[in-house]
Formats: structure tokens, sequence, C-alpha cells
């Protein structure tokens, strides 16, 4: 209950402060804040408890027609009244006010009326308020002050002889000894007050110093925090962020204010969550000064799409080792998980090569006695024979697939083929034979090949492209049946064909478009048509996907 009433009482005293203060004290330095106070704390005791010693004073003063006593007291407390409610004067005004009045009023009574008033008493008070809000320097003129008053007194007491001294016996003697235990006590308290006040200017002085540098070391690292790249965040531990910086927004799409509040659960899955409760259950295990850890998880942007992040992480602790709150910042590493996946790539298409060319080296010694015997057969054989006719279809493939060979090499070597003027739709009418004996009659092939433009190209490659696309094309509709349709034809881009600028530039082209009927591609392989030996096709059964279907392959035209 008292505790109540005490807390009460603070909170009506910093409301009073409030509308008492001026306003400028809020936002000033320790020093002159604390000067303030004590002035307020001092003219409102004694413009609150004043008409105490007041009301009775006044009646005495004007029962003994003491006049000048009665207009001092007065004017006093109605100085003291206006300078508690003037806050809107300077402070170095209201101060000096304060202390001249309360220097008057002790020096007044003073001589007026000696020991037996309270002059005394306001001279004490008058140098300890000098003391407390102007410093040590002007506590020793203070107590000069006092000296010279009281000395001044002494001489008034021994030659002028004041009505009040009729009253005492040895009144010289007794002021001097009254004089010199008061100067002993104001001495005393004013040094000590003063020291004390001056400490606390000192100190009052180094905690603003303390303050702004934190201030100014806390900006900088907001101006770091705001500005950089990276997502720097707070949680606690219950995994509720409480700060992240403006990165969050270019790096998952979420204000800083849509983040803040939120559980790490709503941003990660729930396998990727376990991971990185692991990781935090591991680090706050660790002692503090080992605590850090860096680890990658994937976390979801505002419209659902997983980032690739790599996280460095650490747990704060209290002074007392236990684990509070974590921090930590996100990079995102999409762009570089890329790289590392195109490297990769990169890597295994140069295994492969280097395979491939390996076993074409040995596929072209075969090849060689293939052909060798090939042709020594058909030397002896008679001419527009069925099995000249076969044999020379053999002796054909043999010699495509010795370009083959050559590409596989040149493939396994990364140099280029050799480029020679081609007629396109020649290959084309060749592939078309050749697929039309090997497809299923429930394929319908259709062919438009308007197009009799050459083009600068290796002939085998586009002997394999056609190939390629057209048996793929062919496979997707072998158990349903369709149709696969060939077209080739001359195209010119201008200026009006914007959309193809980019990427291939204003000219002639010769345009290749393969289609078919089929069921096309599914999403989740789609990422893999490129990939050398992909299939979808159990083993045995399956060819390399080269190409999305409905694909439009154009190559540059020769002038015819």
């Amino acid at each position: 209950m008292k505790f109540g009433f005490f807390q009460h009482l603070s909170r009506q005293w910093n409301g009073l402060e409030r509308k008492l203060l001026p306003s400028y004290v809020w936002d000033s330095d320790p020093l002159m804040f604390w000067r303030e106070r004590i002035l307020l704390i001092i003219c409102f005791i004694a413009g609150a408890v004043g008409p105490i010693a007041l009301i009775p004073s006044v009646w005495l003063a004007y029962y003994e027609k003491l006049w000048g006593v009665l207009l001092l007291d007065i004017t006093a407390y109605a100085v003291v009244v206006a300078v508690l409610f003037g806050r809107r004067l300077p402070f170095v005004i209201r101060a000096g006010v304060a202390c001249t009045i309360f220097y008057a009023l002790g020096i007044g009574i003073l001589f007026a009326l000696g020991p037996i008033g309270a002059g005394y008493i306001w001279l004490f008070g008058a140098s300890v308020l000098v003391s407390a809000i102007i410093g040590f320097r002007a506590a020793v003129w203070t107590l000069v002050l006092n000296c010279s008053t009281l000395f001044a007194v002494g001489i008034f007491v021994a030659y002028g002889h004041p009505a009040w001294t009729l009253h005492l016996e040895n009144a010289l003697e007794k002021w001097i000894v009254m004089t010199v235990n008061f100067l002993l006590l104001n001495t005393l308290v004013i040094i000590t007050t003063a020291l004390m006040l001056d400490g606390l200017k000192t100190a009052l002085l180094k905690e603003h110093e303390i303050s702004a540098n934190l201030k100014e070391s806390e900006n900088k690292y907001r101006l770091l925090a705001d500005n950089t790249i990276d997502c720097i965040w707070l949680m606690d531990m219950q995994t509720v962020f409480t700060y992240v910086n403006p990165a969050i927004e270019t790096i998952l799409g979420y204000t800083p204010e849509e983040w803040i509040g939120t559980k790490l659960s709503k941003h990660c899955d729930e396998q990727h969550l376990e991971k990185m409760m692991g990781e935090i259950q591991r680090v706050t295990s660790a002692l503090p000064e080992i605590s850090g850890t860096t680890f990658e998880m994937i976390m979801y942007n505002r419209h659902g799409q997983p980032v690739d992040l790599e996280i460095t992480g650490k747990i704060v602790f209290d002074h007392q080792g236990g684990p509070v709150g974590l921090q930590g910042v996100a990079r995102n590493i999409t762009e570089r998980k890329q790289f590392e996946a195109r490297l990769q790539q990169a890597q295994k298409h140069e295994a492969i090569g280097t395979l491939a060319g390996g076993i074409a080296h040995d596929f072209n010694n075969i090849l060689a006695s293939i052909l060798g015997y090939t042709e020594l057969v058909l030397d002896d054989l008679e001419k527009n024979t069925l099995i000249a006719s076969n044999l020379q279809e053999v002796f054909t493939a043999g010699q495509r697939a010795k370009e083959l060979v050559k590409q596989i090499l040149t493939f396994a070597r990364q140099t280029q083929g050799e480029m020679k003027p081609v007629q396109v739709g020649m290959i084309a009418k060749e592939v078309l034979k050749l697929l039309r004996s090997t497809i299923p009659a429930t394929i319908e092939l259709h062919s438009n090949l308007s197009s009799t433009s050459l083009v600068m190209a290796d002939p085998t490659q586009i002997h394999q492209l056609f190939m390629n696309l057209c048996t793929n094309a062919a496979q997707a509709m072998e158990n349903e049946g369709g149709k696969l349709t060939v077209s080739l034809e001359d195209v010119f881009f201008d200026t009006n064909s914007m959309k193809w600028k980019d990427e291939i530039g204003f000219g002639r082209y010769l345009k290749l478009s393969i289609s078919d009927t089929g069921p096309g591609i599914a999403p989740d392989v789609i990422d893999n048509i490129f990939d050398p030996y992909f299939t979808t096709k159990p083993p045995g059964e399956g060819r390399a996907v080269r190409e999305k279907l409905d694909r439009c392959i154009s190559v540059k035209t020769v002038l015819q």
C-alpha cells in the first residue's frame, strides 16, 4: 500500500515537471536538465511551504511595525512564485533572480532583526542554491559574499547599535561566535555540495558523450544495415523476427513491416525448417565465443517461389550466458547456385566429350573396315542389280556414319566443323525418305519444303538435326499415331520484327519448323531437354531428347 502511494506520488510529480519545466529541457544535455530540476524543486518548495512561514512573519512584522521586513517578505515570495511559473524566461534570468532575492531577503532580515530573525537561514539557502545550479567557483564566491555580509552586520552591531542588540548581552561577542559557526557550517555544506555537483556534472557530460557516441555508432550501423544488399535480421528464441533491414524486399519481396513479427516457420518448408532448427539447437548448446555458423535453406518469397540463401547466424547471449535471441545475415545465392549448375553441366559435357572422343576413334577404325569391304564387293558386283543397290545404300549410310564420327570428334575437341554452302531442302528430302521407311504407318508424314536457299553450315550437323527432331516427334506419337509436319521456308526480318532483333538481328533467314500432334514434354523434365543422353524411357528403348517439340529453328541463309 505504501509503495503504491509513493509510486502514485512520483507519477504526479513527473506530470507536474512536464507542466512547469521549459520544453527545451527534455532535449537538452543532462547537466542543464538537472539544473532546471534543482531550481524547480527549490522554488516549488518555497512556493508551496513558504506561506507557513510567511504568514506569521508578515503578521509579526506588521505588529511590530517593521514595514521594511514586511515588504521584503512579500516581495520575496512573489518573486519565487514568478520564477516558478516563468518557464518561458531564460534559465540565467530565472536562476539569477531567485539567488538575488534569497540573498536580499537574508541580508535585509539580518540587518533588521539580527540572530533573532531568519536572515541567516535565507543567506545559507541562497549560497546552497548558487553552488547547486552554478558550480564550485560560484560556491567559493558565495562564501566570500556571506563572510562579507556577516562582517558588515558585525560592524553595524559594534557602531550602529541596532535596536535588537538591546535585548542581547554581549551582542557583538555573540554575533562573532555565531558568525564563525555559521561560516564553518556554510563552508562544509557549500563545498560538499559544489564538489558533489561538479562530480555529477563530469559524470553527466561523460554519459552524454558516451550516449552521443553510441547514437552515432547506431546511426552508422543503421545506415550500413539499411543500404547493404544482404539481409540482416534479428529474432527471439521463439523464432519470431524482431528486426530486418530493407534488403528483405529485394531478396524475398516483403517489406520490413510485413516481415517483422512473423515466425520462421511461415517462410520455410518443413524440411528446411527442421534443418535450421537443428542448426539453432547446435549453436545454442555451444559456447558463446564459438556460437557462429554458416549454412545454406531455402526460403520462399511473397509469390511462393523458392530462393536459395546462405545464412550466417549466431546466438545472442545475455550477461549471464543465457540465449536471448538470434541474429544473422542472409545472402541471396540463387545466381551462384545457377552458375555452379552451369559449371557442373559444362564439366559433364567435357567428360562426355572426352569419352565420346575415345569411342569415336575406335568406332572409326571399325567403320573404315565396313566401308572398305563394302566398296570392294561393289566393284565385283554387276551394276543396277538389287544387291548392288542395297550395298550402295549401306555404303551411303556408312559415309554418313563417317561424317557423324567426325562430328563427335569435333565435339570432343570443341572445334568448329567444316562449314560450306548447303541446300537444306535436299538434306530434308533425304531424311524424310529414310524416315518414311522406319516410322509406323499410323503416323502421317507431311512436308512443305518451299525453300531452295543455301546456308553456310556443316551438312552432317544439319542431317543429324533433322533426324533427331523427326525421330523424337515420331516417338511421341508411336502409340496413338498422329501427324508429323516438316516445313522449310524463306523469311525476312526487318525493323518491324522487333521481337527477333535482340536475338538474331535483321536480314534473310531460313525457317525450319517440325511439329507433331503428340502429348508434348512434361513440365518436370523440360529443363533436361539439352542434357546429353537424358531420356524418360526405360533402358534399351529411349533416345536422347534433343529439342522441345514445336520449336522453330532458324539458320541464316547465303544470298542466292
